[in-house]
This record gives structure tokens, C-alpha cells and sequence, in this order.
């Protein structure tokens, strides 16, 4: 008897190690936002480079 019920994602997929990702909420402006997306589709920088100017942009604040 086949069964056609559709798996619980969680038993198809791996959580991440503990300890190695932690998520950051930052609330910035609608302007600073767009500027960080436009980088991104024109490809100047990564999500990781665009995250390190930002942290960099706060440190002179």
C-alpha cells in the first residue's frame, strides 16, 4: 500500500550546527535598503561584502 502523504520537511533536511550562524535584525532606512539591493543586482558586491560595508559604516558612528 503505497502512501501518498506528503514528509514533515524537518526529516528531509539538516539544521545547522549550533553555534555557527546567528541572525541579525537591523532596522535601516527605506533609502539605505534600496541602495544595498542596487548593489547587489548590479553585482558591485556580495551579501557579504554589502553586510561588512554597513558594519564598517556604524563603527564611525
Amino acid at each position: 500500500m503505497k502512501n501518498t502523504k506528503p514528509r514533515n520537511r524537518e526529516h528531509r533536511t539538516r539544521s545547522a550546527q549550533a553555534g555557527t550562524l546567528v541572525t541579525i535584525h537591523v532596522r535601516i532606512p527605506r533609502e539605505a535598503y534600496d541602495q544595498m539591493r542596487d548593489m547587489e543586482r548590479r553585482r558591485l558586491y556580495t551579501k557579504d561584502e554589502v553586510f561588512l560595508l554597513g558594519l564598517r559604516a556604524t563603527e564611525t558612528m
